[in-house]
């Protein structure tokens, strides 16, 4: 995916949150989330390719928190915090697809997923004939209705 997608997952949220006014706090509070994430996309295009490193995540964690402290609601705020003082929360999050607590996977998949589309952005995988449902490798595969 390129940085544009981000802008436009962006943009739909507020569309969306004009037009839907009972989710618009919701779609605000993902746009947010969306542009941190877009940042962690960008920050990472420079990785080379095939470079698979969760630790270039590690400088993203703190303003991540600090995020969610700031606009999350209340349970994620809270945890947020707690995880705050944990040294080594986001490794343990990373390597551990089940933490303990079920809140704390929406921290590591909020890092992981920017990261997971830049690695497939980078990706010279050949995917021809994939019966795969993950959007990078539809994007790449051929149309089965193409003649």
């Amino acid at each position: 995916m390129n940085a544009s997608t981000w802008d436009q997952r962006i943009a739909r949220a507020e569309r969306l949150a004009c037009a839907y006014p009972a989710a618009a706090e919701l779609l605000k509070y993902y746009a947010q989330i969306a542009r941190f994430q877009k940042k962690v996309y960008d920050g990472l295009a420079s990785v080379p390719r095939n470079n698979l490193n969760t630790t270039l995540l590690y400088p993203y964690f703190a303003p991540l928190l600090s995020l969610i402290g700031h606009i999350g609601p209340e349970p994620l705020a809270k945890a947020a915090g707690e995880l705050a003082r944990n040294e080594n929360a986001l490794q343990e999050l990373l390597i551990d697809p089940n933490p303990s607590g079920e809140i704390e996977v929406f921290f590591g998949r909020a890092l992981l997923q920017p990261y997971a589309e830049n690695l497939a952005r980078l990706s010279d995988v050949n995917v021809r004939n994939s019966p795969s449902t993950c959007p990078f490798l539809r994007r790449k595969t051929p149309s089965r209705c193409a003649a």
